[in-house]
């Protein structure tokens, strides 16, 4: 696969950061993982917004969103990509410390930029299905891990390269035989899984954590709930404990690449009945739908 650096289009093994990159010393940066369907990046312009509200609230200059939409699409052409996924990953240069502004810019024949000054701008692309389908009809195992997010830290609404907790959280559920790990926050609210958000069913209400209980605002979860709403479940975002979703009729999760993916069963206790629910199945095809016309 052709991958983007830095105003360059060039095969993946040829492309190299510089050891002093601060997001490899330090991880001083962001990212953004983007669903490709039918050769059309989803929601880029949504990506990119919380790109630019991170790099804003961690102080990394940014080239101009057009820019950095070109070089997205740029990767999109160069693989001749119809289904994957996009990563646009920012970092602050070695050159700049204290984040410098960025410098001169040169636009390349192919519309993609050079010259960034103070950052490294990657973009990197996988092709083929990320989940395949069985897995929407089996839904995934799902445990609570015991590593806790802090509601408190700014960190928590920004996708920073900073991702160690939510590995060993991840590693843990792995460990235990699970798919994804529920994290709960300092209070002992439910705040998101390691890659993904959550949503429960009670009743035919539909529940979600609260921002202020820690988890990060997907662009997924932000899609499900303005769906939610417009086919009138009147979603609730809540703070609470484990002990909410002890009954719950369904679960599912939420992220850009899985999209809406159904819970089969949560610390070994089977989730609603033998079939997924009607909830999950009416918001994936509400949330795909939306795709397309985006």
């Amino acid at each position: 696969m052709l991958c983007y650096l830095n105003g360059q289009i060039l095969p993946v093994h040829q492309a190299s950061v510089s050891v002093s990159d601060r997001g490899y010393l330090l991880g001083e940066g962001l990212f953004e993982t983007m669903r490709v369907s039918s050769g059309t990046v989803s929601f880029l312009d949504r990506h990119l917004g919380r790109l630019g509200r991170g790099a804003e609230l961690i102080g990394l200059p940014l080239p101009p969103t057009a820019d950095l939409y070109e070089a997205v699409r740029a990767i999109c052409r160069a693989n001749s990509l119809e289904q994957g996924s996009i990563r646009l990953t920012v970092s602050a240069h070695p050159g700049s410390p204290e984040g410098d502004k960025i410098g001169t810019r040169a636009v390349l024949s192919n519309g993609a930029m050079a010259g960034n000054g103070g950052i490294t701008v990657l973009v990197t692309a996988r092709e083929g299905v990320p989940y395949p389908e069985q897995m929407f009809e089996t839904g995934l195992r799902v445990v609570t891990v015991g590593i806790r997010l802090d509601e408190r830290s700014p960190l928590c609404h920004v996708k920073s390269l900073s991702r160690l907790l939510y590995t060993l959280a991840g590693r843990e559920a792995g460990a235990r035989g699970a798919d994804e790990g529920l994290m709960l926050n300092g209070r002992a609210e439910i705040a998101e899984c390691t890659r993904s958000n959550f949503f429960w069913v009670k009743r035919s209400q539909l529940f979600t954590p609260a921002v202020e209980c820690g988890p990060l605002p997907g662009i997924a979860r932000e899609v499900t709930l303005e769906e939610a709403h417009r086919v009138g479940l009147q979603p609730r975002e809540v703070r609470c404990g484990p002990e909410s979703i002890c009954e719950a009729d369904e679960c599912f999760l939420s992220n850009s690449l899985m999209e809406v993916m159904p819970v089969a069963e949560i610390d070994g206790i089977r989730v609603g009945g033998e079939s997924r629910g009607e909830i999950w199945r009416l918001l994936r095809q509400a949330y795909q739908a939306k795709a397309r016309e985006d």
